[in-house]
């Protein structure tokens, strides 16, 4: 969440496009992909918004039931790969069916509690939201791709569908 803020300015009165209070219900993603040449499957995904930067982040993680309730210990301590999409300065209004154009993604392998590597890949990127929740707790559905992209003899890549519960940070 920290990599948000560095990325993106803002203000503490923004606006949200988000609504309501935050649940702990659990979504999946449906992809596959290549993560530094090891196949990565996409098992869950959450969506946060971040109304200090007017920035939301979504994270594709490779293991199931990650939602509002576990996305900050599973980011800061379990062991796994995860995918970060970041959009910096969302408008105030987000649209159904609106693509976004090459975001910054990183690409996180958490070790351990103490060892993250991590790879940027920022060309290529294409996030679609095709149904935005209601309410921060809703249902934010899209599609993710990542073209394949060899960074430091290395492959990354993703191409997969999302529901992601919406989060406020």
């Amino acid at each position: 969440m920290a990599l948000a803020a560095a990325l993106a300015g803002g203000t503490a009165t923004a606006a949200s496009p988000l609504r309501g209070a935050p649940t702990a219900r659990m979504h999946a993603a449906t992809g596959t992909g290549s993560f530094g040449g090891v196949a990565f499957r996409g098992l869950s995904a959450v969506a946060s918004w971040n109304p200090e930067t007017r920035s939301l982040t979504l994270s594709v993680f490779d293991r199931p039931h990650v939602g509002c309730a576990t996305l900050g210990r599973t980011m800061a301590i379990r062991p796994g790969r995860s995918i970060h999409v970041v959009v910096a300065r969302v408008p105030a209004k987000l649209l159904r069916g609106a693509t976004i154009r090459d975001p910054f993604v990183r690409f996180a392998h958490r070790i351990d509690r103490s060892n993250v590597e991590t790879q940027l890949v920022q060309h290529g990127v294409r996030l679609r939201l095709t149904d935005l929740g209601r309410s921060v707790g809703g249902r934010w559905r899209g599609r993710l791709d990542v073209a394949s992209r060899r960074v430091d003899g290395r492959t990354y890549s993703y191409a997969g569908t999302f529901v992601a519960p919406s989060c406020r940070l």
